[in-house]
């Protein structure tokens, strides 16, 4: 049996890079298709709903980011503007292009600062992870349905959504993920980030910062 990781939560931000992003956010909109409708998206909630950030938004994403620490080498992984963990370092983006190429996007934050107000030349990049895949395999996972309803709409809907369980036991089925190094799990499967077997090794060989990994089952 193969297996692939689960990025668990980044919970110790002190392992992490945090701090203030300045530049960007403008309020500028561009028509968008989302769920076969066209609709209004700015920057950020592109990044909420999962969907490619528009060239004619890019822009309007942070242009530096003001790092918490007094280090000159700061980790690879942390938290983007919105708290969740979306920062990943030039090195990070360079093995994902290569193993990935065009799957995933990258925003570049073109200035890092450290406490003292000090640039220093490692540069990070805003991760939006648009290729969603569910491939739950309900019966050899530990997990709990939740059903609740939907109150967004005059019929009877209810939206389902899969919780783990303790101790953790998650398999997936490899015939969906396929060949994908880098997906995350939707609203109705396992909404969590994954990495496969080939983009760890490739972060552990590069000696990249760590992360909370979880083993997964693939079948």
């Amino acid at each position: 049996m193969d297996h692939a990781y689960m990025i668990d939560d980044l919970i110790d931000m002190r392992r992490y890079v945090y701090g203030k992003f300045t530049g960007g956010y403008n309020k500028h909109y561009e028509d968008v298709e989302f769920d076969g409708v066209v609709r209004k998206f700015d920057f950020q909630a592109c990044l909420m709903f999962r969907i490619w950030v528009p060239a004619g938004l890019e822009s309007c994403g942070p242009s530096r980011i003001f790092i918490n620490s007094r280090s000159k080498s700061p980790p690879d992984f942390g938290y983007g503007p919105w708290g969740e963990f979306q920062l990943v370092s030039e090195s990070f983006v360079d093995i994902v292009e290569r193993l990935d190429p065009g799957v995933h996007q990258f925003i570049r934050i073109p200035e890092t600062y450290i406490k003292g107000g000090i640039r220093i030349n490692k540069t990070y990049y805003i991760m939006n992870v648009v290729r969603t895949v569910d491939a739950l395999d309900v019966l050899n996972s530990n997990v709990r349905l939740e059903k609740r309803r939907d109150y967004s709409t005059s019929d009877i809907v209810y939206k389902s959504k899969y919780h783990i369980n303790r101790p953790v036991k998650l398999s997936f089925y490899q015939n969906i993920i396929c060949n994908i190094n880098m997906w995350r799990g939707s609203s109705q499967d396992i909404d969590r980030l994954f990495f496969s077997k080939n983009l760890v090794s490739e972060v552990l060989s590069r000696k990249l910062s760590s992360l909370p990994y979880i083993v997964v089952d693939l079948v």
